[in-house]
């Protein structure tokens, strides 16, 4: 019944009774079954009032942490179709929001993690959420191996990266700006793998990003040019780590290959065309590296971009291009790594200190051993804390029923729940 209700609560007299007589206490119950039927009609309450919703949505974020995982999976739906919702109310706090989208996706069980991906996916390709990390997250999950079994998480990923990056330039370029460090992140979990793990090459991990934001595979959508010179944009980060960072030899080799496969267009503005040549120049001349198959792809590309870019390099010297700013200090970071000696034993990219101490996030397999720990950990608290939940539901309901009965009878009032409700579920996992 409450599937096919479109009105709200307010304008339906016949349920005004229904939460606090029916619904509320069938969350209440200790029968798994009865609970399941209860959260999921107090969903499909939310859905068709704001206010229901609001009040109710802590108590859902609850039982995405306590729950079994069967219950866990039907509660982790209801979540992102609130946020789907009611993208205005929940998105004010868009920090908050999103650093829940980020534990949403630390699940132990395939099952509930796949879900998670999949929200978090629709909610990106949407438009609802841009935030870089929840995509780096996204793409590391696709490709460590302790997602390999998790047919669903993968298929549904699969399909995801394609659509995303083809339907917007904007997408195209927040997936550049993500490559590096997803690429350093990738690699440190390789170096990590336990034994029998197999991670894809960290070739073909380029080769995906170098698909992913394709200009020329691009769909035209109205009001959104498509953009042309991404690939130019992602050449000149890699160049521009290749001069500044030591890299160890695969990294570097890998990075090299990559250029001369990034589609440079012919009528690229001027400036952006020095630059290019400015880099690739310089390192294939003054930093060239010591495999012979990167060398010859940073001479291939350097090669490729005279004939290109004819146009708009005719009558350019690198002595004109040289004073810029942007580059004196590239340039001596890349003469001080010269002086610095051979980097073929260098660890990985840079990154910021505070990146440093972002890890892989968590997937389901044998290498997540802190996952298993926080796991045992809770498992050995759990029984001790069951009061305290339930009495946290009881808490939660008691004020969704109240907020359910004033909306009924009484008109809206203005308020801002959003910042309460996420603020509480941080303080609920601080607790932890």
């Amino acid at each position: 019944m409450l599937e096919r209700v479109n009105s709200t609560l307010q304008d339906n007299s016949v349920f005004h009774g229904l939460l606090p007589e029916l619904i509320i206490p069938a969350v209440r119950s200790k029968e798994p079954l009865m609970r399941e039927r209860g959260l999921v009609c107090l969903g499909l309450c939310c859905l068709i009032d704001k206010k229901v919703a609001l009040s109710s949505f802590p108590l859902f974020v609850q039982q995405v942490q306590v729950a079994a995982e069967d219950l866990k999976k039907r509660v982790l739906e209801t979540v992102f179709d609130l946020l789907m919702v009611y993208e205005s109310e929940f998105f004010k706090q868009e920090n908050k929001t999103e650093e829940l989208l980020v534990q949403l996706l630390d699940q132990d069980s395939p099952d509930v993690q796949a879900i998670a991906c999949e929200g978090v996916a629709k909610l990106m390709l949407s438009g609802m959420v841009r935030d870089e990390k929840l995509l780096r997250n996204l793409v590391i999950l696709y490709l460590i191996p302790e997602t390999e079994d998790n047919q669903p998480l993968r298929q549904c990923l699969s399909y995801f990266f394609p659509v995303y990056c083809y339907s917007s330039p904007l997408n195209q370029q927040r997936m550049r700006q993500v490559f590096l460090h997803t690429y350093d992140l990738l690699q440190r979990h390789r170096s990590d793998l336990e034994p029998g793990q197999e991670m894809i090459p960290a070739s073909q991990i380029a080769l995906l990003f170098v698909d992913w934001t394709d200009p020329e595979k691009a769909v035209e959508v109205k009001d959104q040019a498509i953009d042309t010179a991404v690939h130019v944009d992602l050449a000149i980060d890699v160049m521009k780590t290749l001069l500044k960072q030591k890299l160890n030899k695969e990294d570097k080799k890998t990075l090299c290959q990559l250029l001369p496969k990034l589609y440079i267009p012919e009528d690229l503005e001027q400036d952006k065309a020095k630059l290019l040549k400015v880099l690739a120049s310089t390192l294939h001349k003054r930093r060239p590296p010591n495999d012979t198959v990167a060398r010859n792809a940073v001479a291939r590309f350097d090669k490729s971009l005279d004939k290109k870019l004819a146009t708009q390099l005719e009558g350019f010297t690198q002595a004109n291009y040289l004073d810029l700013k942007q580059l004196q200090d590239m340039f001596d970071d890349a003469d001080d790594i010269i002086n610095g000696g051979d980097d073929d034993d260098a660890e990985s990219i840079n990154v910021d200190d505070d990146d440093r101490a972002e890890k892989t996030p968590p997937a389901h397999g044998q290498a997540r051993k802190n996952a298993r720990a926080k796991q045992t950990k809770a498992s050995k608290s759990k029984k001790g804390h069951e009061g305290d939940v339930d009495k946290d539901i009881d808490d939660l309901l008691d004020s969704g029923a109240e907020s359910a009965s004033v909306a009924a009878s009484q008109p809206d009032e203005e308020e801002d729940e959003v910042e309460s409700v996420l603020g509480a579920e941080d303080d609920d996992t601080e607790t932890e």
